[in-house]
């Protein structure tokens, strides 16, 4: 009688199963925020559930590329397991920490603050007996405009003794000279001459 029951329940839950409609899944955005030596990439997932009782995902999994002349270059990742899924609307956010040198140098090659990046990845739903998975990719930007000042701005501290010689061999910078210098270092005229100043 118990191995009787005990086939029953698994050929229900098996019926049941294949019942169960696939979550849909959309990307809602993304928040960026420098954290010193990291910035942070949180990820904000909706997730759909239309069937009648809540599901749970396995694991999603995220891979974040910079996308530079046709190169598809991994800067992050991402995993994030037992997440429990309600009925209807879900919202999800997935962090991805990216080490800044790794954006820095992407802005020393390209002279751009937005960087173009694509994040891909997979979310593995179970739905009772089975697993059922569903890759994700999306592209966006993400602006490292700040970053790239500070970086400038520390490049220019330490490149300022050779600032000071070139005024000390001519006496005096015009003003022409002094944009430049700070159009080279984005930063205003200035802060370059308080810096020169110091």
């Amino acid at each position: 009688m118990k191995k009787l029951l005990i086939i029953f329940s698994i050929l229900a839950l098996t019926l049941f199963s294949g019942c169960l409609e696939k979550p849909t899944v959309e990307f809602k955005g993304e928040k960026v925020e420098n954290l010193g030596d990291l910035t942070k990439v949180t990820i904000d997932i909706y997730v759909n559930n239309p069937n009648p009782l809540g599901v749970k995902i396995d694991e999603l999994t995220l891979d974040i590329y910079a996308l530079a002349n046709g190169d598809k270059i991994k800067i992050g990742e991402a995993v994030k397991r037992d997440i429990s899924i309600n009925l209807g609307d879900n919202n999800i956010e997935i962090p991805i920490l990216i080490n800044n040198s790794r954006l820095i140098e992407y802005f020393i090659k390209t002279k751009r603050t937005k960087i173009p990046v694509k994040v891909e990845g997979e979310i593995k739903v179970n739905l009772m007996l089975i697993s059922v998975p569903i890759p994700i990719s999306y592209e966006t930007e993400i602006d490292i405009g700040n970053l790239a000042k500070e970086y400038l701005k520390r490049e220019a501290i330490k490149n300022i003794e050779s600032i000071r010689e070139i005024v000390k061999q001519n006496n005096s910078i015009n003003q022409e000279e002094i944009k430049k210098l700070a159009e080279k270092y984005n930063i205003s005229p200035d802060e370059l001459k308080q810096l020169i100043n110091k």
